[in-house]
C-alpha cells in the first residue's frame, strides 16, 4: 500500500530522525556512561517524540475546527461563605474557573427549589469544600452546617482566611492566608485542580471563554500599545516569534490570555500554556498541535534546574517544534528571572532563542511603566487618582486594572491593598517551596527591621545572617525582586512604601500576638495609615483593645512606643465614639534623652530665625492692625491677636532657615531632634524680635479694649506658637507619642495615663476627663474649650494650652501643686507684668 505524506509530517519525520540519531551518537561518543551523555540522548529522544506527535497533528488538522473536549468524570468544588463576604467570594470564583475549575456557590439554585436539599445535594457531591474563613462566617449557622456536613461526608476542607482569626475548631487544619481581598496562590489553585480532575493528567489551561475583551493598554520600549500590535498579527500564517519581558504585573499574562481570544477569532488554531500549572513536558512534547502558541509563566516550572530547563526548552524544543509545523509562538518573561538565566548563562534568554532559530522573525518587546501623561490619561478614563499611582511600583497595566476592578468586597482599591496583593503574589511565584521560604523570610525581615526603626539596606552576607544562615547566599540573591531590589551590593525596599506595608504587617502580628514586643524608636505614621487601610477596622479595634488592656501597668522602660502607637491606631480608626484609656503609657521621651545643646549652636539658629522674622515683620504689623480694637486680649478670654501672630509665623521659613545652619554645625546622627532645638532659639528669637520693634508693634497695639502689655504677651506666644506649628507637622511624620486626629466626634476618658507630649488635635475637649493624668507639654494649643474640661488630679499646668484657657484655669484652682509651679515656673513670657497665677494683676 503506498503512503502519501505531507510536507508537514515529511518535515516532522525528518527531524525526528534527526534527533534519534543525536542520541545515538551521543552515547556511542564514550564508553563512560555521564550524566551530560544522558542528558542529551534524553533530551533526543523526548524531540523525536514531540517532533512525530506534532507532525502528525498538523497533518490532521482541519482550519476553523475548535477542540472538542472529551466528558470528563471531574467534580466540583462547593464554596462555602457568609453573605457579608459575597463580594470577595465572586472574584474568587471567577478566578477559579479561569483555571477551568468546576465552581459552584449557591448563588446557582434555581428559583423554587428547596435550598436545604440542594446545598446537601452539592456537597455530598462535591470533591472538595472551600471555606472562606472570616467572624461573619464563624456565626453564621448556614456556614456551620455546611462545614458539619462536609465533615460528616468525608470531604477534604480547604480554608481560606479572609478577614478575623482561624474558624473555631479549624485550627489544625492548613489554611491560606487572603486577608485582603487577594486571591489563593498557585498551589492552592494547583491543589484544587488534582483533588477536582481525579485522575486525569493536568491540562494546558485556556483562559475563559467570558474573559473581558478590553485591555488596558501596555506600553513598550517600540510601541504604545504592544497588545494592539500584536493583535494586529492574528491571522497571519507566516513565521513569528514574539517575546514579552517586562516586571511582575505589567500585564504580561493579560495580554496573553486576550490576545488567544483575538487569534481564535481569526481562525487560528491557539494553545495557552501556563507552566505554572501543567508539567513542561506534556505541555510541549505530548499535547495536541497547534499553529499558535502562547507560553505562560517559563518562570516558574517547578523543577530545581529551572534555568537549564529554560535553556533545553529554548535551544531545542521550540526549535523542533517549529521545524515540525510550528507558526507563531508568544512568550511572556519576567525581567527577574530574565535577569538571573543572563547571570548563568552571559546570554539573555531571548538573544539564546533568537540564535536558536535565526530563520524565524523574531522581536522582543521590553514592557515599560506608564509615562505621567499615560498615567494620567489612564487613571482619569478608570476614575482613580492619579497621584496614588505614581509609585514607579504602581505605574503598570496589571496594576491599574486590579484597581479599577471593584467590588462590594472591595469598593476602593487603595495603594496599600494593591502593594500587599504584589508582595503576596510575589512571594507565591518562588520555584518551589525552598524559594517561597526565602522570599517568605526575606519579606518578614523588612518588616520586623523597620518596626525596629532599622533601615532594610543589607548585604548577601548580612541577610544571610539575620535569616539564621537557612539560605545560601546565591540563592538569596536569585530571590530578590518584586518588593525588594538589588542596588550597589546590597538588597533594599525598591520604595519607603514597601517597607511601610512589611511594617503593618509585623504591627499587626504584634496586636494580634499574646506575648507583648515593645516598639523601641517612634513609628512612621504612614504605618498606621497602611495598616489601617489593609484590615477590616472593627477586626483590628477589637485586637487593639484586647492589647491595650494587657499592656496596662507597663512604662514606658518597658513598652517603648507600643501604648503610644496602638493608642493613636485606635483612634483613628474610631474618630467618633468614646475612647477610655486606663493606667497606659502613652508619652513620648523624657527631656534626659535628648543630648545637650551648646550654646553657641542655639545662638546660631537664632541667629537664623530672627533674620527670618526681620525680613516678614511688616506683614505681622498689618495683620495686627486689621484685627478690631474691641477685641479682648486671652487673659481676659479672648484669641484674635494670639491667632494673628500664630498665623504669621506658621508662614514663616524658620523650619528651613533652621535646618541649614544646623546642617553645619550638628551631625546627622539622630542624638538631637530639631523641635528641642528650635524650641529653645524660638524664644530668644521672639524676645529680640520683639524688642528690637518695641515702637511699631506698641503702636499698633495701643488704644484697644484692654493693656498693650497684655496684647504684646500674646504676641510673643502667638509667634512662639506658629513657629512650632512647622516644626510639630514635621516631627509628626512619626508616632513618638499619642497623636489624636486633627478633629474627633467622640470624647476622651483617660485616668492615670502618662501623656507627656501627645498631640491633642482641634478638638472641642469640654466633654473630656483626664484624671490623674502626666500632662507635661501635652498639646492643647488647637483645642477648644480647653478649660471646660475634666482635670481633676492632673497637672494641666504642664501641657502646652492655649492661653486663654491657660489663664482662666490659673485663676480658678486651687491645686496646692500648681500654686508650687508658680512660685518657679519653668518658662515666663517677657511681657507679663506679675507673676503666677495672675500674670497681669
Amino acid at each position: 500500500m503506498e503512503v502519501v505524506m505531507s510536507r508537514t509530517v515529511r518535515l516532522g519525520v525528518a527531524v525526528a530522525a534527526a534527533a534519534a540519531l543525536v542520541a545515538v551518537l551521543a552515547l556511542a561518543a564514550n564508553t563512560a556512561t555521564t550524566r551530560g551523555h544522558l542528558a542529551v540522548a534524553g533530551g533526543g529522544l523526548s524531540l523525536a517524540t514531540a517532533a512525530v506527535l506534532w507532525a502528525t497533528a498538523n497533518a490532521r488538522r482541519r482550519p476553523r475546527t475548535p477542540d472538542v473536549p472529551e466528558p470528563s468524570p471531574r467534580r466540583h468544588a462547593f464554596v462555602s461563605y457568609s453573605r457579608s463576604d459575597i463580594g470577595y467570594v465572586r472574584r474568587l470564583v471567577e478566578f477559579l474557573r479561569e483555571f477551568h475549575i468546576d465552581v459552584w456557590m449557591d448563588n446557582q439554585i434555581p428559583n423554587g427549589t428547596r435550598w436545604d436539599q440542594v446545598l446537601k445535594e452539592k456537597i455530598d457531591t462535591a470533591a472538595v469544600v472551600v471555606l472562606v474563613m472570616s467572624p461573619s462566617a464563624e456565626e453564621s449557622d448556614w456556614v456551620n452546617a455546611e462545614v458539619d456536613r462536609a465533615r460528616a461526608q468525608g470531604k477534604p476542607l480547604l480554608p481560606l482566611l479572609l478577614k478575623g482569626n482561624v474558624t473555631f475548631g479549624l485550627s489544625r487544619i492548613q489554611h491560606e492566608d487572603v486577608t485582603g481581598g487577594r486571591m489563593p496562590s498557585t498551589d492552592f489553585v494547583r491543589l484544587l485542580r488534582e483533588l477536582t480532575d481525579g485522575e486525569q493528567p493536568p491540562r494546558s489551561v485556556p483562559p475563559p471563554d467570558n474573559a473581558p475583551r478590553r485591555l488596558l493598554p501596555i506600553p513598550s520600549a517600540k510601541h504604545v500599545d504592544v497588545g494592539q500590535f500584536l493583535a494586529g498579527l492574528a491571522g497571519s500564517r507566516h513565521r513569528r516569534i514574539d517575546v514579552l519581558i517586562g516586571i511582575d504585573e505589567s500585564g504580561k499574562s493579560t495580554l496573553l490570555r486576550k490576545l488567544v481570544m483575538d487569534y481564535r477569532d481569526q481562525g487560528d488554531e491557539v494553545r495557552y500554556l501556563d507552566l505554572s500549572l501543567i508539567d513542561w513536558h506534556q505541555a510541549l512534547l505530548t499535547q495536541p498541535a497547534a499553529s499558535v502558541v502562547f507560553i505562560d509563566h517559563l518562570d516558574r516550572i517547578t523543577e530545581g534546574e529551572r534555568f537549564r530547563v529554560a535553556f533545553d526548552i529554548f535551544d531545542r524544543v521550540l526549535p523542533a517544534l517549529f521545524s515540525a509545523g510550528l507558526s507563531r509562538l508568544i512568550l511572556a518573561l519576567s525581567t527577574d528571572w530574565r535577569a538571573g538565566f543572563t547571570e548563568v548563562y552571559r546570554l539573555p534568554p531571548e538573544v539564546m532563542l533568537n540564535k536558536a532559530m535565526p530563520d524565524v522573525p523574531f522581536e522582543a518587546h521590553y514592557l515599560r511603566t506608564y509615562s505621567d501623561e499615560e498615567l494620567t490619561t489612564l487613571c482619569d478614563e478608570l476614575g482613580l487618582d492619579a497621584d496614588e499611582f505614581r509609585d514607579v511600583s504602581l505605574r503598570r497595566a496589571g496594576v491599574l486594572a486590579m484597581a479599577s476592578n471593584t467590588s462590594e468586597q472591595w469598593p476602593h482599591a487603595t495603594p496599600s491593598r494593591i502593594r500587599d496583593i504584589l508582595a503576596a503574589r510575589w512571594i507565591e511565584a518562588g520555584n518551589g517551596s525552598l524559594d517561597r521560604d526565602a522570599r517568605r523570610a526575606m519579606w518578614e525581615l523588612v518588616g520586623a527591621l523597620t518596626l525596629r526603626g532599622e533601615l532594610f539596606v543589607l548585604g548577601l552576607e548580612q541577610l544571610a545572617h539575620l535569616l539564621g544562615d537557612r539560605f545560601d547566599r546565591a540563592h538569596l540573591r536569585a530571590q530578590i525582586g518584586g518588593p525588594l531590589r538589588w542596588e550597589a551590593e546590597h538588597v533594599e525596599p525598591d520604595s519607603p512604601a514597601w517597607a511601610d506595608l512589611a511594617a503593618a504587617r509585623a504591627l499587626r502580628s504584634v496586636i494580634g500576638e499574646r506575648t507583648t514586643t515593645p516598639i523601641i524608636t517612634p513609628l512612621r505614621t504612614s504605618v498606621l495609615d497602611t495598616l489601617r487601610d489593609l484590615y477590616d477596622p472593627g477586626d483590628l479595634t477589637t485586637q487593639i483593645d484586647r492589647k491595650l488592656t494587657s499592656i496596662a501597668g507597663a512604662d514606658f522602660t518597658a513598652m517603648g512606643y507600643l501604648g503610644p502607637v496602638l493608642a493613636t491606631l485606635r483612634a483613628h480608626l474610631s474618630p467618633g465614639q468614646l475612647l477610655v484609656f486606663r493606667d497606659l503609657s502613652l508619652q513620648g521621651p523624657d527631656h534626659s534623652e535628648v543630648r545637650t545643646i551648646g550654646p553657641q549652636v542655639a545662638a546660631a539658629v537664632e541667629e537664623a530665625l530672627l533674620h527670618a522674622m526681620r525680613r516678614s515683620l511688616p506683614d505681622l504689623v498689618g495683620m495686627l492692625n486689621d484685627v478690631p480694637p474691641g477685641e479682648r486680649s486671652a487673659y481676659r478670654g479672648g484669641s484674635r491677636i494670639w491667632l494673628t501672630a500664630r498665623a504669621w509665623a506658621s508662614e514663616l521659613p524658620l523650619r528651613a532657615s533652621a535646618e541649614s545652619t544646623l546642617a553645619e554645625l550638628l551631625p546627622n546622627d539622630s542624638s538631637w531632634r530639631y523641635e528641642d532645638i528650635l524650641d529653645i532659639a524660638v524664644t530668644g528669637a521672639t524676645t529680640k524680635l520683639m524688642d528690637g520693634n518695641a515702637t511699631a508693634l506698641h503702636a499698633c497695639l495701643s488704644g484697644r479694649h484692654d493693656s498693650a502689655e497684655q496684647y504684646l504677651a500674646d504676641v510673643w506666644d502667638g509667634v512662639n506658637d506658629g513657629a512650632w506649628d512647622q516644626i510639630d507637622a514635621t516631627t509628626r511624620a512619626y508616632v513618638a507619642s499619642l497623636d489624636l486626629p486633627p478633629a474627633m466626634t467622640g470624647s476622651l476618658t483617660a485616668i492615670d495615663c502618662r501623656l507627656q507630649r501627645a498631640h491633642l488635635g482641634a478638638q472641642d475637649v469640654q466633654a473630656w476627663r483626664l484624671i490623674d493624668c502626666e500632662l507635661l507639654l501635652a498639646d492643647f494649643r488647637s483645642c477648644t474649650n480647653v478649660e471646660l474640661a475634666d482635670f481633676s488630679g492632673s497637672n494641666w499646668w504642664a501641657a502646652i494650652l492655649p492661653p486663654p484657657a491657660r489663664y482662666h484655669l490659673s485663676r480658678s484652682s486651687t491645686d496646692p501643686r500648681f500654686l508650687a509651679w508658680c512660685t518657679a515656673p519653668p518658662w515666663s513670657n517677657p511681657y507679663y507684668t506679675s507673676q503666677w497665677p495672675t500674670p497681669f494683676d
